[in-house]
């Protein structure tokens, strides 16, 4: 996290700015808002944003291979599978959390989906 930043960010803060921000998402969506929106970003600095996407691209690459796929036949029970499944996932998420490794700021995988 990059600290200047997030100093500025909460010196600058205004809560009802933030507030009529929550209610246009809350009308934008029929009032179906169900999930806790965060109240502050996340500010990177450029050494993590490079291993997050370091990271991404290396999980990705291991999902393209093959020998993935063909791991997921056995993996998955047969009555699990969707009719018309394309040979790689549509959408992709991954969760990370950040840990201290070695003193430095490090990404975990937490779950892929």
């Amino acid at each position: 996290m990059v600290e200047s930043i997030r100093e500025r960010y909460n010196i600058n803060f205004d809560e009802l700015l933030f507030n009529r921000f929550i209610e246009s998402m809350q009308k934008d969506s029929g009032n179906n808002l169900d999930f806790k929106v965060n109240e502050s970003p996340l500010f990177l600095d450029q050494s993590l944003k490079k291993k997050l996407v370091h990271a991404c691209n290396e999980l990705v690459g291991q999902l393209q291979k093959p020998e993935f796929k063909s791991h997921n036949q056995t993996a998955i029970p047969k009555n699990s599978f969707v009719p018309g499944e394309t040979s790689h996932p549509v959408f992709l998420q991954l969760d990370f959390g950040i840990v201290e490794k070695d003193g430095e700021l490090t990404p975990q995988l937490i779950e892929l989906q």
